[in-house]
């Protein structure tokens, strides 16, 4: 939202001038606790926005849902979910990629940033499929 952007381009105009850091990462982690929540939060919903089945979803439930949501950072190639288990939980692409294998190995295809994976074993509650 514009009021949102406005306070983390004030507060960067402020750590710019005081020399006290560079780069958006710096400054992203120098933020307030609160506004820094907020900026979460604010990408939480974006990455939300982009799932066909969350696009009609109101403010209101993007937000819950949003505070629901645990950020998890990967290294490459590591296993995220694995045909069979069962699923507690689906995932949300923001950054990177992430290939779809069979347990054999074959290739089955990529999710890329705005993607997202594990929904069929919540809304069926059967176990997973890749």
């Amino acid at each position: 939202p514009d009021q949102l952007a406005n306070e983390v381009l004030a507060f960067q105009y402020h750590q710019l001038h005081s020399d006290v850091g560079g780069g958006v990462m710096k400054v992203l982690q120098t933020l307030p606790k609160l506004m820094k929540e907020r900026v979460e939060l604010f990408a939480k919903i974006e990455v939300i926005g982009m799932v066909p089945m969350f696009k009609q979803l109101s403010m209101m439930c993007r937000v819950d849902l949003a505070n629901a949501l645990a950020v998890c950072i990967l290294e490459p190639e590591h296993q995220i979910i694995k045909a069979g288990e069962e699923g507690k939980e689906m995932y949300f692409q923001a950054h990177g990629i992430a290939e779809v294998t069979s347990s054999e190995g074959a290739h089955w295809g990529i999710i890329k940033p705005g993607g997202f994976f594990g929904e069929m074993a919540l809304l069926t509650d059967n176990k997973r499929t890749a």
